[in-house]
This record gives C-alpha cells, sequence and structure tokens, in this order.
C-alpha cells in the first residue's frame, strides 16, 4: 500500500509491505531535502504501479510524471511524451493508463503490456455511509456491501448484535433490532473465505424514544425528561420565566442539539410547529443565507422519520431580528423583549401517518460566537394535544390470544394503565425466543398485535409481557 504527500522538504510516497505495521520513504526525503534519490521536491497526488512490471511506478505530481523503474530506489522525469500538467489520478482502464490533469484534461495511452491484463480480485471492506439513525424498529444503518460476502455481521460496542448471509454488491439500509441508550461504537464486518473485513467504527449516542402522540406542547417553566442533549430547561438571568437555553455563549466549534424524546405523529390537516425564540448568534458574510460557505453560526429546526434529519425551514442567524443583530454587535445578553414567534408547516416534509423526531441544533464555527439561543412555547399540532380516544385502562393485563389454537395468524391484545416500555416475547416449549413482536415504549391504552407464525412448525407456545414491574406469560397453540 502507497501513501501519498504534498508537504515541502518531507517525504512525498510511503510504502508499506506488512499491512501499515512499517511504513518507508521511497522518495528520498528521509532525512532532508533535496532528495537522495533523485525525486523532485513537489506536491504528489496519485501513484500508479504498473501490474506487469512491479518495478515501474509512476507518480503523479503537480509537474508531470515522476518514473521509477527500479521499485523506487531512484526516480527521474518520464520521458513519455507526457506534458508538464498537475497528474491528479491515474487508472488502468483494459491495456490503457488513463491519466486525469488539472481542469478538464484527460489523457490516455495504451500500453502493449497491458493488453489482455485483468485485475486480480480483490474483495472490498464494507462501509457506514454517514450518520447511524434510531427508528421505531431498531438501529438504521445505511451500508454499502462493496464486495460478494459469505455473511455480513453488525457489532456494537464490539459484539455482534445482528447477521445477514450472502449478499450481492450494493447499497442496502440494515435495520438491526436493537434498543438502548447512551454513546454506542457501531461497525460491520464482512466475511468472505473466512476473512473477515471491517468498515470504520461510527459513534452514535443513543437516546430513548418515548411514545409517539398526536401533538406536544411545553411552556418549559418545569423540568422534563421529555428531551435529550446539549440544552437546559432554566430561567437565565434577566428572565422571569423558564425557557430552553444554549450555554451563554454557547462557544466556538459547536454542534449543540436537543431533541424531543417524543414521536410526533404528522397530521393531516393544521400540522403546524410553532415556537418563540431568541438567536443571538454570529452572523454569516453581508448577502449571504443558509447553505453558503459564508454563513456562518446558525440555529435551525430539524425533523426524521428513521433517517436522514431535514431542515423543517431554512436556519437562520442573528440577522433574522434587528434586535438580535444589535445585541450581537453590542456583546448584550437577550431579553424576554426579543422573543420573536415561528411557525413551520410539518406537511411540506413530512407525510400524514409519519412518526417523526423533532429536534433543535446551534452550529457554531470555530472562531466567532455570541450570546445564543433561548426557545419557548413549544407548540407541536397543539389542537391534538390532550384528545383522548379512547378510555385508559385501569391495571395492566395479558388478554388470551385469539384464535386459539390458531393458523397461522392469531391476536395478542393488552392493556396499560400508563406509558411503559414494552416488550411482547414468544418462546417454544423448551424456552427458546421465537420473535419479538414488541420492544418500544408505548402510550396508556389498549393495544394488539398480530402473530404471524406461517414460518413455524405446529406445537406449543408462549407469549411474555413484561411492562415495567408487570410481567405475564401465557400459551397459544399453533395446528396447521
Amino acid at each position: 500500500a502507497y501513501a501519498v504527500f504534498s508537504v515541502q522538504g518531507a517525504p512525498k510516497i510511503l510504502r508499506t509491505t506488512n499491512y501499515g505495521g512499517v511504513w518507508n520513504d521511497i522518495t528520498g526525503f528521509a532525512s532532508s531535502a533535496p532528495s537522495t534519490n533523485g525525486f523532485p521536491d513537489v506536491a504528489t497526488y496519485c501513484v500508479q504501479v504498473m501490474p506487469y512490471n512491479t518495478n515501474i511506478i509512476w507518480a503523479g505530481t503537480e509537474i508531470g510524471i515522476i518514473e521509477s523503474t527500479d521499485n523506487g530506489v531512484s526516480w527521474h522525469y518520464s520521458n513519455n511524451g507526457f506534458p508538464a500538467a498537475s497528474v491528479w489520478d491515474m487508472k488502468i482502464v483494459d491495456d490503457e493508463v488513463v491519466v486525469a490533469t488539472h481542469g478538464r484534461g484527460i489523457w490516455s495511452v495504451a500500453l502493449p503490456e497491458l493488453a489482455n491484463y485483468t485485475p486480480l480480485p480483490v474483495t472490498l471492506s464494507p462501509r457506514i455511509n454517514g450518520n447511524i439513525y434510531q427508528g421505531k424498529n431498531g438501529i438504521i444503518i445505511n451500508a454499502s456491501l462493496r464486495s460478494l460476502y459469505d455473511s455480513t455481521q453488525v457489532l456494537i460496542d464490539g459484539v455482534k448484535q445482528f447477521t445477514i448471509g450472502t449478499t450481492t454488491i450494493k447499497d442496502s439500509t440494515l435495520i438491526v433490532p436493537f434498543f438502548s441508550t447512551g454513546l454506542k461504537k457501531f461497525q460491520l464486518v464482512s466475511f468472505n473465505g473466512g476473512t473477515g473485513f471491517k468498515s470504520g467504527l461510527i459513534s452514535t449516542n443513543l437516546i430513548e424514544i418515548l411514545a409517539a402522540r398526536n401533538g406536544y406542547v411545553n411552556d418549559f417553566n418545569t423540568a422534563t425528561t421529555d428531551f435529550s442533549g446539549d440544552f437546559e430547561i432554566k430561567t437565565a438571568p434577566g428572565f422571569s420565566n423558564g425557557a430552553l437555553h444554549s450555554a451563554h455563549p454557547y462557544g466556538t466549534n459547536k454542534d449543540l442539539i436537543y431533541t424531543l424524546r417524543v414521536p410526533v405523529i404528522v397530521a393531516e390537516t393544521n400540522a403546524t410547529l410553532q415556537y418563540d425564540d431568541i438567536a443571538i448568534v454570529e452572523p454569516g458574510e453581508p448577502g449571504s443565507v443558509f447553505g453558503d460557505s459564508d454563513f456562518w453560526d446558525y440555529v435551525i429546526v430539524e425533523g426524521s422519520k428513521g433517517g436522514d434529519w431535514v431542515h423543517l425551514s431554512p436556519g437562520y442567524d442573528c440577522r433574522s431580528d434587528a434586535a438580535w443583530l444589535t445585541a450581537f454587535n453590542s456583546s448584550a445578553s437577550g431579553t424576554p423583549a426579543m422573543f420573536k414567534t415561528h411557525s413551520v408547516n410539518l406537511r411540506d416534509k413530512f407525510n400524514a401517518g409519519d412518526e417523526i423526531l423533532i429536534r433543535f441544533r446551534l452550529f457554531a464555527d470555530q472562531f466567532v460566537d455570541g450570546w445564543g439561543w433561548a426557545i419557548d412555547n413549544l407548540k407541536i399540532q397543539e389542537t391534538l394535544v390532550g384528545v383522548e380516544k379512547e378510555t385508559i385502562p385501569t391495571q395492566f393485563e395479558l388478554s388470551q390470544n385469539y384464535p386459539n389454537p390458531f393458523n397461522p395468524s392469531t391476536i395478542i391484545k393488552y392493556a396499560l394503565p400508563q406509558e411503559e416500555k414494552v416488550t411482547l416475547k414468544v418462546y417454544n416449549n423448551v424456552g427458546e425466543l421465537v420473535t419479538t413482536l414488541v420492544n418500544e415504549i408505548q402510550p396508556a391504552g389498549e393495544h394488539k398485535v398480530t402473530f404471524n407464525a406461517s414460518r413455524l412448525a405446529s406445537g406449543v407456545y408462549f407469549y411474555k409481557i413484561e411492562a415495567g414491574a408487570f410481567n405475564q406469560t401465557k400459551k397459544l397453540i399453533l395446528m396447521k
């Protein structure tokens, strides 16, 4: 393996022959500049080793191609007709070497020695693309399975949690039935011929998701466990009532997030999210808008239905209100008189019936900060808050499944007098887990779930519910 660098007076190409255990400079800069073996002191961007003769190495640099014909012992400027142009990349395609230069220049040369050349088969490691997400059914991982694998494992904190069998080469969304909280490390390990190929590690802070509601309202006058993250509910100096506050000042090089742990079921109509806020954060360059590279710090409200977070409306900074901008320019603190009301329509980004999470985010670059962000009077689909659709049970209860005996499906009902974390699992007659039907926090009320046993053999099975301190087991009979 080769690594290329562009530091003046320093090694340009390092090579390892033992999987990264030891790296050696092959460009003669190990002690000092100039090079001891003829390599020029120029920026170096890529390397191509000729498969028909691995002693021949081409290095793409800012002044053209530098060549070695003795496996890196010595170097010289190539004398093969290629101009003195920056070489950013080189690839072998069929019998040609294709060279990408600065701008739009693409050059190629056919080498007789490459005729009928076929690259050796190489197994590529899987990739985790972007972030890890939490969904109702578990962890959501966007994965690239880049080779044919015998199997792929999902490791969480080094422990195997999920396995899929033989795969094709494709991008895939993996849903892992894993429910926990705290900082967790995720990794994919794909196997080919007994050898494991690992992805990079991705760390994600998991939060416990509460039961979904039709709406949510909070004036932030009292503490709540409905949120998780970097903000704080408090009465700040100069304020007479509680609100949701970032740190004041908020600091630099930050990505402060506060997530509502209550999923909201998007309504057909009046799907409105409303809040009051004060955002005294660094303004971008004059004329810049959200998404521009010179739009520096910003605040934003985002939503997710179990995947990427999308902005419910564009991010903004202190330029959104004249009083905020004045306060920033004078290094002043926010006051209750600066609150401004915002309203967004959830249907602009989501469909009716979607269960979405909502979060507040303050992004700060590494240079300048300000007083920060305060949020109050949050109202999400306010007209649906408190609407009771059923009588709340007075006690926990697990009903007998119906029908019983059954083939192949049956319905299991249970009652919750209060919101609880619920697991409902099915076991065979020797106590082995067959399936998990429910594993989530659910609201108080009557619930039911369908158990499909079409892939199971006839026999006696057991279903067990755990909800807080309540647990109960009942028997069901599959008769085919």
